[in-house]
Formats: C-alpha cells, structure tokens, sequence
C-alpha cells in the first residue's frame, strides 16, 4: 500500500455536477520522490485523512491499521465501473467546454459506446 504523509493547506473545494466535490491542497516545495510517488498515485482511489494539527506517530499508526473494509465506512468504497464511466465522461465533458447539458452529452456518448461494441458483434 503506497502512502504519502506530508504537510498541506486545505485552500478550495468545489462542487461537481454529478454530486461530487473536487478538493485542492497546496503543499511546500515537495522532493523528487514525493513528486515521483504523486504521480504514481495518479488516479487511484485511497482514503484522505486531513487534520488541523500535526498528527502523531500514534495517528499514522492508526491509519496504517485500516483494511479496505474499513475504508468503505469512510466512503473508500471502489466505484462501480460504470459510475467511473459516468464521472470520466462528465471531466472529459468539462474539458470540452460544456456546451451542452451534460446528461444529453452523456446519453449521446453511451450511445455511441453501445454502437461501437455492437457493430464488434457477429
């Protein structure tokens, strides 16, 4: 299990169109490897623990003891591969501007899905 423990500013959350909040945080100056250990996280799912004060070695030990059933409790349940579909599809739709509304987007695209894999088919 990767982890990163590291000092940061909890500075903006917005809300999403699909009912989901996209948090930011500021961080000091990070080293190589906690840049290199960022990426490698890149788009996995994990439990975020943020507190306002420094945490002790009794807390990280605490979150080290936390097993994935544990995590669901915390909302650190995977998503279903269609809500994964869902939420890629409505950041794809805002990085194209959202023109549209995005359930006609959505729609448009599960069809277009749907056509691709059937015209796979015998």
């Amino acid at each position: 299990m990767k982890k990163i423990v590291l000092q940061a500013n909890f500075e903006k959350f917005t809300s999403r169109h699909d009912r989901t909040y996209k948090l930011e945080f500021g961080t000091p100056e990070l080293s190589g490897k906690d840049t290199g250990a960022f990426g490698d996280l890149l788009k996995c799912e994990g439990v975020l623990y943020f507190s306002e004060i420094e945490m002790s070695d009794n807390d990280l030990s605490e979150i080290d003891k936390i097993t994935e059933e544990q995590a669901e409790q915390f909302g650190g349940k995977a998503k279903t591969k269609s809500q994964r579909l869902r939420n890629t599809l409505y950041i794809y739709w805002e990085q194209l501007g959202s023109k549209d509304d995005f359930q006609a987007f959505y729609e448009k695209k599960m069809e277009s899905l749907i056509s691709l894999i059937q015209e796979k088919l015998n």
